[in-house]
C-alpha cells in the first residue's frame, strides 16, 4: 500500500497531480489485496483483505498489529459502528469475481464485536 499526496484540480493542473508516493505497508503473504479500509481512534488502519479472508490492522508506521480472520474468503470493506463505535462491520462479495469464490456464506454482512478498540466518528455530509 502506498499513501500520496493528492492537489485537487487547478487551473494550471486541470486534473489534480499526486506526489510524495512512498511505501506504506507491504501485504506480502496475506493472501489477497487490499480493499476497503477505515482508522480507528488511535489512528490504525484496518483494511479488508479481498481473497485473504482476513482483515488487517495496520499501525502508523506500516507493521501489522493483528489479523482478523473471516468466515469468508473475499472481504471488501470495513467500519466501525454500534453507539459505541466498538463494533466492526464487514462486507464481503457473494459471487465468483476474478476467479476467487465467494464462500458459502459470501455477500454477507459480518458484525465483529470484542475487538477493544473504536472507530472514529465519520462527519455526515452536509448537502
Amino acid at each position: 500500500m502506498w499513501p500520496e499526496r493528492f492537489r485537487p484540480t487547478t487551473t494550471t493542473s486541470p486534473l489534480g497531480t499526486v506526489s510524495n508516493k512512498r511505501l506504506f505497508a507491504s501485504i506480502k503473504g496475506l493472501g489477497g489485496v487490499p480493499d476497503g479500509a477505515t482508522v480507528d481512534a488511535e489512528g490504525n488502519l484496518w483494511s479488508a483483505i479481498a481473497g485473504g479472508g482476513k482483515i488487517v490492522c495496520y499501525k502508523s508506521d506500516g507493521s501489522i498489529a493483528r489479523t482478523v480472520e473471516v468466515p469468508v474468503p473475499i472481504i471488501t470493506s470495513v467500519m466501525f459502528g454500534g453507539d459505541n463505535l466498538d463494533v466492526m462491520y464487514a462486507t464481503s462479495i457473494g459471487e465468483r469475481i476474478l476467479d476467487m469464490e465467494p464462500g458459502a456464506d459470501g455477500g454477507s454482512l459480518f458484525a465483529i464485536k470484542g475487538l477493544g478498540v473504536k472507530g472514529k466518528p465519520e462527519p455526515r455530509f452536509a448537502g
